[in-house]
C-alpha cells in the first residue's frame, strides 16, 4: 500500500467510478496524516495495508456521499434534531449510555454498519441495505478474529448504535488515527485545527442517513464519541440544539483503560509498539481535552450540560437514562422505562470477558495521573479528588 495522496485519491475514484470529492479543504488534513503515517508510525506491511484501506474507505465514502447529495439536492432541507451528544472520555460508560438512550421511543442513532458505508452502494434499491449490513457483519468478525481482546474492551456489534468518529474519518479530522498508530505530527495538527468543516459534513451525513430512512425525521439523534470532547466549539456551533452529556469517571481509571484499548488496536500495525509512548501521549491529550471541556462549559453556561456520574450509571442505568430523556424532550414515561429496562436485560456486561490492565504497563502511575488531572478531579470528582 503506497501511502501517497494522489495515488489513494486515484484508487478511490477507480473503485467507485466517481470523481467529485466536494470541497477540497479535506486535502490538508489528509496530506498531514499520510505524511505522519509514512515518516513516524513505523507501520509494518499489515499496518500499511490496514491503515491504507481505512484512508481509502474514507475517500470512497466521500465520493459516495457527495454523489448521493448531488442526486438528492433536497437533502439540505432534511431536519437534523440532535437531542444530545455524549462527550465523555473513552471508558466512561458512554457506549452503554448511547445504546441505552437509543433504545427509547423517539430516539435514533448511527449504527455501526452505517458508519462503514453511510452512502448507498451502486445499484442499491432504496430501503434495502442488506449488502452493506453483510459487509459490516463480516468486518466485525474479521476484527474480532485479528484482535480477540477487543470484545473485552468494547462491545462490538455491527447492528448496534455506535460512534460517529468513523464518519468524521472521511473528513480526515478525527482522533481515530492516533488510536491505531503513532502519528505525533498529525496529533499536533489536530490540536490546532478548525474542526468546523468536518462537523458540518457530519451534519450532512446525518441528513443523508435520514433521507435513506424517513422514520428518522421525527426522532432525536443520540450522538457519541470521545472525539467530540476535542471539538466542542465546532460541535456546539453545528448542533446548537443539542444537550451535552458528560459521563464523569475518574481519569485515574479511564486513561489507563483507554491506553489498553489503543495498545490492542495498534498492535497489529507495527513491530515497534511502545506502550510508554502510548501512555505519555494519551495522558497529555486527554488532560488537554478535559481542560478544553471545562473552558467551553464556562463559556456556554451550565444549561447545555447534563452530568452523569459513572458509579450512578453502573448502579442504576435505567434511572440515568430516564433523567436524560426528560431533559432532551423525549418521553420519560413507563413505556420508555420498560424499553430501557428490556435493553439492559438483554445487554449484560456479564456476557463479555473482563478487561484487565495496569498503569505501569504504560509508564504511568496513579499519583502522577491524580496530579495531571487535578483541576478536573477537583471540579467534577469531588469525593475522589483528595
Amino acid at each position: 500500500m503506497d501511502l501517497q495522496t494522489e495515488l489513494l485519491i486515484s484508487e478511490a475514484r477507480r473503485r467507485t467510478g466517481l470523481d467529485d470529492f466536494g470541497d477540497p479543504w479535506f486535502r490538508e488534513p489528509l496530506e498531514v496524516l499520510l505524511r505522519s503515517m509514512r515518516e513516524e508510525a513505523a507501520l509494518n506491511a499489515t499496518g500499511r495495508q490496514i491503515q491504507g484501506e481505512r484512508i481509502l474507505t474514507g475517500l470512497v465514502n466521500r465520493l459516495r456521499i457527495r454523489d448521493f447529495v448531488n442526486r438528492n439536492p433536497g437533502i439540505r432541507d432534511e431536519p437534523v434534531d440532535v437531542g444530545c451528544v455524549i462527550v465523555g472520555l473513552g471508558r466512561s460508560g458512554s457506549t452503554l449510555l448511547q445504546r441505552l438512550l437509543a433504545a427509547a421511543e423517539g430516539a435514533t442513532a448511527v449504527y455501526w454498519w452505517e458508519t462503514l458505508n453511510p452512502g448507498p452502494l451502486p445499484g442499491e434499491v432504496p430501503g434495502q441495505a442488506e449488502q452493506r449490513r453483510e459487509i459490516a457483519r463480516a468486518a466485525v468478525a474479521a476484527m474480532l478474529e485479528a484482535a480477540p481482546d477487543l470484545l473485552s474492551i468494547h462491545p462490538m456489534d455491527a447492528f448496534a448504535a455506535d460512534e460517529e468518529v468513523m464518519l468524521l474519518e472521511q473528513s480526515f479530522v478525527s482522533s481515530a488515527p492516533e488510536s491505531f498508530m503513532n502519528v505525533p505530527s498529525y496529533a499536533r495538527w489536530m490540536e490546532q485545527a478548525d474542526q468546523g468543516p468536518a462537523y458540518r459534513e457530519l451534519r450532512e451525513v446525518l441528513q443523508a442517513l435520514t433521507l435513506q430512512d424517513s422514520s428518522r425525521r421525527q426522532k432525536k439523534w443520540i450522538l457519541k464519541t470521545p472525539q467530540h470532547l476535542s471539538a466542542l466549539p465546532a460541535l456546539t456551533e453545528v448542533f446548537p440544539e443539542a444537550s451535552i452529556v458528560m459521563p464523569h469517571r475518574d481519569p485515574v481509571q479511564t486513561v489507563v483503560s483507554w491506553c489498553s484499548l489503543v495498545d490492542t488496536l495498534s498492535a497489529p500495525n507495527t513491530d515497534r509498539l511502545d506502550r510508554r509512548c502510548i501512555g505519555a501521549h494519551w495522558s497529555r491529550r486527554l488532560a488537554r481535552n478535559l481542560a478544553d471541556f471545562m473552558a467551553t462549559r464556562d463559556r456556554l453556561g451550565e444549561r447545555r450540560f447534563i452530568d452523569i456520574r459513572y458509579a450512578e450509571l453502573r448502579s442504576d442505568p435505567v434511572a440515568v437514562g430516564m433523567r436524560v430523556l426528560a431533559v432532551i424532550g423525549l418521553a420519560a414515561d413507563s413505556a420508555n422505562q420498560a424499553r430501557l429496562a428490556a435493553w439492559m436485560a438483554a445487554n449484560s456486561r456479564d456476557t463479555r470477558p473482563m478487561h484487565v490492565y495496569a498503569a505501569d504497563e504504560f509508564g504511568l502511575s496513579e499519583a502522577e495521573l491524580r496530579e495531571q488531572f487535578v483541576a478536573y478531579r477537583a471540579r467534577h470528582m469531588h469525593e475522589d479528588a483528595h
